[in-house]
Formats: C-alpha cells, sequence, structure tokens
C-alpha cells in the first residue's frame, strides 16, 4: 500500500475512533431505548391477544435507566424501591418508554492536579524515547496498554503528588481494593510493576514501595496461576476432545453452516479469536492490496495473517489449508455467494460459537486434550502447537493435566 493510501486509512480510522469515544454514550442510549420500546410493543400485543404477557429479561437496573435519561411505565414500579431488592418482580411495562428531555451524556470529571498530569506527561515522554527492545516486549500495545492503566488509576484516586502517592502505598491500597476480580488485579498490578519496578521509570520511588509493589503483583499472579490449575484438574471442568465437538455439530448442523465450518478450520488451525476480520478473495495477485489484513485465498487454499490477537502484532503467518478444509471451504463461499473482499464469517465468530454454548477457549482447552491423548507427540511438536495459539507449552500441560495426568519435560 502506497504511503499516502496507508497515511489515509490510519487517519480515517483515528477519525472513527475519535467519533466513537465522543458518541458512545448516547448510540447505548438509543440502543436501550429501541429495545425498550420493542418490548413495550410486544406486550401491547400479547395483552390484546389473551396471551401471557412476558416481563423483559434481563431487566435493565434504576441506576441504567437513569444514566441514559429514560424513563420507563411499570405495571409493578416497587422493583426500583429503595430496599435494594432491586428487579427481583417482572418488569412489564404499561406505557411507551419516554427519552428525558435536555439530557447529556456523563463526562468523567479528571480529577487529577497539574502536578500529577505533568509527571505523567514526562512519564510518558520518556517511554517514547524507548524501544521494544528496552521494553523487553513484543508489542508496542502491551507498553501503551501499561501505559494507560497506570494512568487511569492515578487520575481515579486523584493523587497530589505522584510520588507521595507511591511512597506512602496510597496507590497500591486503592488498585487492591478498586479491583476484586482477579484477573482484573493482576493485569492492574503489572502495568503497576512493569513501570514502577520492572523499568524504574519514575524516578524517587523507596525500595520499601517497589517491594511492596512485586509482593503483591507476584501474590496476585500466583492467585490467577492456582485457580487456573485447580480449575482444569477439576474433573467437572473437562472438556470434551475436539474431535467429539466437531462429530456433534456435524451431527446438529448441516455440512455447510457457519458453525461446522468453523469448527473444521479451527480443528486444523487452532489460534485464539484472529478470524473476524479475515477477508476473502478469489483472483490470485488482488491480495496485494490485503498486506495489512489477513485474508483468505480460495484459489490456493492459503489463509494469511498478518495480525494477531493475543499481543496485538503485526506478524506474518500463513497457512495451507488441507484438500479437504479448502474445498469445505470453497462450497461455503459459493453458498453464501461472498465476493472479493467480504468477510469469510459474516456473523462473527465468537457469535457462533456462543450460540453453541461454546467459546474459543473451550476449544483451544479441548484441543489440547486431544493432543495430549496421542501418544508419539514430541516436545517440538508440542511447540509448534503451542507458537500458533499463542501461549507457552507450560499451558498446555496445565489444559491436559486434568484428563491426561501427563506432563513433557522442556529439554534443558
Amino acid at each position: 500500500m502506497p504511503y499516502a493510501e496507508h497515511h489515509r486509512v490510519v487517519k480515517a480510522r483515528e477519525v472513527a475512533k475519535r467519533h466513537y469515544d465522543e458518541n458512545k454514550e448516547t448510540t447505548a442510549r438509543e440502543k436501550l431505548y429501541k429495545k425498550l420500546a420493542r418490548h413495550f410493543q410486544k406486550t401491547e400485543q400479547e395483552r390484546a391477544s389473551g396471551a401471557t404477557v412476558r416481563g423483559l429479561a434481563p431487566a435493565p437496573k434504576a441506576s441504567t435507566l437513569e444514566k441514559y435519561g429514560i424513563q420507563v411505565f411499570l405495571a409493578d414500579p416497587s422493583m426500583f424501591d429503595d430496599t435494594g431488592e432491586t428487579n427481583k418482580n417482572t418488569f412489564i411495562q404499561i406505557r411507551s418508554p419516554v427519552l428525558v428531555e435536555n439530557w447529556s451524556p456523563q463526562r468523567p470529571t479528571p480529577s487529577a492536579s497539574t502536578d500529577v498530569a505533568s509527571s505523567l506527561s514526562a512519564l510518558r515522554e520518556k517511554m517514547s524515547a524507548m524501544t521494544l527492545k528496552d521494553f523487553d516486549v513484543k508489542s508496542k500495545n502491551t507498553v501503551d496498554k501499561c501505559y494507560k492503566t497506570f494512568a487511569r488509576n492515578v487520575e481515579k484516586l486523584g493523587c497530589d503528588d505522584l510520588l507521595v502517592c507511591i511512597n506512602s502505598g496510597e496507590l497500591l491500597k486503592f488498585i487492591l481494593n478498586e479491583y476484586p476480580v482477579r484477573n482484573t488485579l493482576k493485569s492492574h498490578l503489572y502495568s503497576y510493576w512493569f513501570l514502577v519496578v520492572q523499568h524504574d521509570l519514575i524516578p524517587g520511588v523507596e525500595d520499601d514501595a517497589k517491594k511492596a509493589i512485586g509482593k503483591e503483583f507476584k501474590r496476585s499472579a500466583d492467585k490467577v496461576k492456582v485457580h487456573q490449575v485447580l480449575s482444569t484438574m477439576d474433573e467437572r471442568n473437562k472438556v470434551e476432545p475436539y474431535d467429539e465437538i466437531l462429530r456433534n455439530a456435524q451431527k446438529d448442523f448441516d455440512a455447510l453452516s457457519d458453525e461446522v465450518v468453523l469448527l473444521t478450520v479451527y480443528n486444523e488451525l487452532t489460534l485464539r479469536d484472529d478470524f473476524p476480520e479475515v477477508v476473502v478473495f478469489t483472483n490470485s495477485g488482488e491480495g496485494v492490496y490485503y498486506r495489512e489484513r489477513n485474508y483468505y485465498d480460495s484459489s490456493t487454499g492459503i489463509i494469511y495473517f498478518n495480525h494477531r490477537n493475543k499481543v496485538n502484532k503485526n506478524e506474518q503467518f500463513e497457512y495451507k489449508f488441507s484438500g479437504e478444509t479448502k474445498k469445505l471451504l470453497n462450497r461455503y463461499i459459493a453458498k453464501h455467494k461472498k465476493e472479493w473482499g467480504d468477510k469469510l464469517f459474516t456473523t462473527p465468530p465468537r457469535k457462533i460459537l456462543n450460540n453453541i454454548g461454546l467459546s474459543f477457549n473451550k476449544l483451544r482447552h479441548a484441543k489440547v486434550v486431544e493432543l495430549y491423548g496421542g501418544e508419539n507427540l514430541t516436545y517440538a511438536q508440542l511447540e509448534d502447537y503451542a507458537d500458533r495459539m499463542n501461549h507457552s507449552v507450560y499451558t498446555q500441560q496445565i489444559y491436559a493435566r486434568g484428563r491426561s495426568g501427563k506432563f513433557v519435560i522442556a529439554p534443558a
């Protein structure tokens, strides 16, 4: 892609993101209002026909309705009383919902002082002068996410002096109290540790503060790992091998359905959720226009990836499907009359799986369980699968431990 065209595309993405950020509250309001209006119309039809009137489920909370400026009229308004027992009764509307006039989106008010803003700006400038090699990471997205997470916590806390907040333990205490969910807490502590401890990017931080941050991050990481191991080893959480999942889908769905085609593709190429943006082109040579996209060449049966989801990185990767899978994909493309540039899967793959009670995590676990069922897989073969699946061989061992009890020891 010529530079000018690339610049135009990047600029368009920035404008689109800014537009989304500025209008997401209004969009969410309109979406909720339409949902409530449709429900009211449905209840009116049920009343007119003498059928049982069914309430909306899940019902929106009173705080959500207030946030978006929507007034509803309920058969039993006590569900929004002050007892805390909200949404226990059926959400049945007796009048059409109303949009409150003079509504405006709630905008968060920045609470950080000028001094803190200057400190964050200096931190950002220092980080900009460093390379990915300096940070010892593979993706710029990792660095950006750490900064944004750290800065957001500082601003939410409302520090007057960044160094004081860190050295006093106030920021650490805030993070520990603010994020009770295990994996979320680990993510926020990692960002804090990454900037303040691992790379020492804020001068003046005392050793005791660094030790406390490192201790809490390690503790949170250990909790996540222990939970992962225990839940996987639990007999109730074991998954079927992948081939069983695929066979069951082939019984329940048409051979050219979204479900069977996606599961067949994923059986050969077990990545993460890397398929939503894959596009199709049918004429050899036109793929040059998609050098920054993920696309499938129906003439060769090769799928090209230029972007991987795990670390949000640009990385060239291609895979040639087997003859049977290529034939299935091309029949699927023909049936759905997909043309050059159309998405391979019109419905997002994540939604296709959710509709049949599956997820990418379950499929990845199932695939690893199936792999460990074989007796002759070498460590090199497992490592190749792990690379394609974007996780470590040791993660594979955790996934499969509950089923086979086997471990593969890495060579020294």
